[in-house]
């Protein structure tokens, strides 16, 4: 494989630092540079995670045919899902409706207005790297450029219950009381400070 690497390609798979951020267009060979990057390192313990499940089976194909030993390959959610150990049921959205039953709301237009602002600010935190739900801002970063009505626009800014409930959200999946979501177990892992016992990261 490595005869066929391209001058920028054969930089990344002889570079011997720490850390190294590739950045290159989709359809460039990314994938094809980690693997030989890895590949190079024989003896060492290797990690590539990938960025969803079909570049998993690609790279772990890959992997077999070259014959990399001590390597793991996969996805950053099956990673969270395996050490945190999940045994709650798994949705992978949350529905303003569902959540206004369960809180036991009264179904009106506002609280399903509030409910929805809820999940979009639980949403953003769980693929924020922020460590406090209550740092998330609506306004500057999950609504930044689409209008907004006045209802809605009084509700961020006069209602902290909207944060309350994103939290709420939070806490009832982390007790098993509420279906998680992928980001959700996904964030909770990130908030574990997981040390992962590997010598090299690699990620896709």
């Amino acid at each position: 494989m490595s005869n066929k690497l391209t001058e920028e390609q054969k930089n990344v798979v002889d570079y011997s630092g720490c850390n190294l951020v590739v950045n290159a267009f989709a359809g460039s060979g990314k994938t094809t540079t980690g693997i030989e990057y890895l590949r190079k390192r024989g003896s060492e313990k290797k990690l590539y995670l990938c960025f969803n499940k079909s570049v998993q089976i690609e790279v772990q194909s890959k992997i077999k045919t070259l014959g990399i030993r001590n390597i793991d390959v996969l996805t950053a959610h099956s990673l969270a899902y395996r050490r945190l150990k999940i045994s709650s049921e798994i949705s992978p959205t949350i529905r303003a409706f569902d959540l206004v039953n369960f809180l036991g709301w009264k179904k009106t237009k506002r609280n399903f207005i509030k409910a929805k602002l809820a999940i979009d600010i639980f949403n953003y935190y769980c693929t924020s790297g922020l460590e406090r739900i209550e740092e998330v801002n609506y306004l500057k970063d999950i609504n930044p450029f689409i209008p907004i009505d006045s209802e809605v626009y009084e509700i961020i800014t006069r209602e902290s219950s909207i944060y309350d409930s994103a939290l709420k959200i939070f806490n009832l999946m982390a007790d098993g009381k509420f279906p998680m979501t992928h980001d959700f177990y996904l964030k909770l892992f990130q908030l574990s400070k997981p040390k992962l016992n590997y010598d090299i990261i690699f990620f896709d």
